[in-house]
């Protein structure tokens, strides 16, 4: 268990050194990133917004579809 502490100490110290020594890069990375992920989050909103529309439109037209058949016209979620 020993050598398992120890390593995982020395990973940390070489994570830290990495860090330090690329602080500007690690940093540049992470703002594109915020923004990469931005974008992809207003993607699902739109998508989101979009699926809701047809959700309603389905359950309109189903509606519609169910009083010419003559069922119910209530629609259960």
């Amino acid at each position: 268990m020993s050598d398992i502490t120890n390593q995982i100490k020395r990973v940390e110290t070489a994570a830290e050194l990495t860090k330090r020594a690329s602080m500007l890069g690690t940093k540049t990375a992470a703002i594109n990133l915020g923004d990469e992920t931005l974008a992809l989050l207003k993607m699902f909103a739109v998508l989101c917004g979009q699926l809701e529309k047809e959700t309603k439109l389905a359950r309109k037209e189903l509606s519609e579809l169910k009083g010419l058949i003559g069922g119910s016209d209530e629609i259960t979620e």
